[in-house]
């Protein structure tokens, strides 16, 4: 889904290689224009909501053969800064500092097809206060983790300066620390200018492919996971104390940087429900998944599709889908964080630590 690429991109950070002879360094500032998208009825009171934003960036790309050849593109990464006016009284303003990922594919000797991602933070200016603004459902805290998305179009000017037409979607939630929750999701179009400090040739290149991923054996592997408290569920008052569960999972890879998974796992949500409501008759959930991995060297990104075969919990859907990023340690071990989504709420973040047999 929307977040798919944002890992898959901002992930190659961490493997792609880095030639002092092969980096080129950019500055750049980009103008942001948009329109908040409404994605649920109870954020439905900032509809009509245009945001416009200023944001500078200092970033590097990578021109070498081995970067290249791992996606076929120039990847560039950088920082960012930005600032954002919603343009509604009830979500404010915010300032989103972010690290992102933008590999750019020749179409041409100035022309590139770019994809960008960013993950960040943002600080926001109105959250949720019962007295002061209660009516704003979307955030409840001041900090809260930022997410994008984006693809357009970069052209060379000249030797040191490029011009950048991107669009863009971008995502503000804090993963159902506190309620209520339900988030910014918002669409912006971006004018962007770089200037290249030294120069921004990108050198021409042939592909090596090798199939070694052929001959490797489907990996098992099993794990815990768990998170500590969690604030309310607005709808059905149920407050989670904890959760805390084990895994097992099998990942066959089909591609040099791709595999297929499929799991199990067993969750025990210790959840306080109000009085007033319906009781849970069992707080353990025990669901099957599957879905697909990105291999980005020690780093993992993974997208699975599970359904709930056992659950008592009236206030969780049976089916919902997991984003995780995982970082190999050795051989054996490996940690990570995974967010756990029903429909269209977060119903939380979990951290993990797996081993591989």
């Amino acid at each position: 889904m929307k977040w798919r690429l944002f890992f898959l991109s901002w992930s190659l950070v961490l493997v792609a290689p880095a030639q002092k002879d092969s980096v080129q360094r950019i500055y750049g500032i980009s103008a942001y224009w948009g329109q908040v998208f409404v994605h649920t009825d109870a954020v439905r009171n900032i509809k009509g909501a245009k945001p416009f934003g200023v944001e500078l960036e200092l970033a590097k790309q990578q021109t070498s053969f081995a970067s290249w050849n791992l996606s076929s593109a120039y990847v560039k990464t950088g920082w960012a800064l930005a600032f954002f006016d919603y343009n509604n009284s009830i979500v404010g303003h915010g300032i989103i500092a972010s690290r992102f990922i933008e590999p750019q594919y020749r179409m041409g000797n100035r022309l590139q097809f770019l994809l960008k991602a960013s993950i960040g933070a943002a600080y926001l200016s109105n959250p949720y206060d019962v007295a002061k603004n209660p009516t704003n459902n979307n955030y409840s805290l001041h900090l809260n983790p930022y997410l994008h998305i984006g693809g357009g179009f970069n052209y060379h000017l000249s030797r040191h300066g490029s011009m950048a037409l991107i669009g863009n979607f971008h995502h503000i939630s804090n993963g159902n620390l506190r309620q209520p929750n339900k988030g910014i999701n918002w669409v912006t179009g971006a004018l962007s200018y770089h200037y290249y400090l030294d120069n921004n040739v990108l050198p021409k290149y042939n592909r090596i492919y090798d199939h070694f991923w052929k001959h490797k054996k489907t990996e098992l592997a099993v794990g815990v996971l768990g998170v500590a408290h969690q604030g309310y569920n607005s709808k059905w008052k149920a407050e989670r104390m904890s959760a805390f569960g084990l895994f097992a999972q099998a990942t066959k890879q089909v591609g040099r940087t791709s595999a297929l998974t499929a799991g199990t796992e067993i969750i025990f949500n210790d959840f306080v429900v109000d009085k007033t409501a319906q009781q849970p008759a069992s707080k353990t959930v025990i669901g099957i998944q599957g879905g697909h991995v990105f291999l980005l060297g020690r780093v993992r990104f993974s997208q699975q599709l599970g359904y709930a075969v056992y659950n008592k919990l009236y206030f969780l859907d049976n089916f919902y889908h997991r984003w995780g990023l995982d970082y190999q340690l050795n051989r054996h071990y490996s940690l990570g964080v995974n967010l756990k989504v029903n429909s269209d709420n977060a119903d939380f973040f979990d951290l993990r630590i797996a081993y591989k047999l």
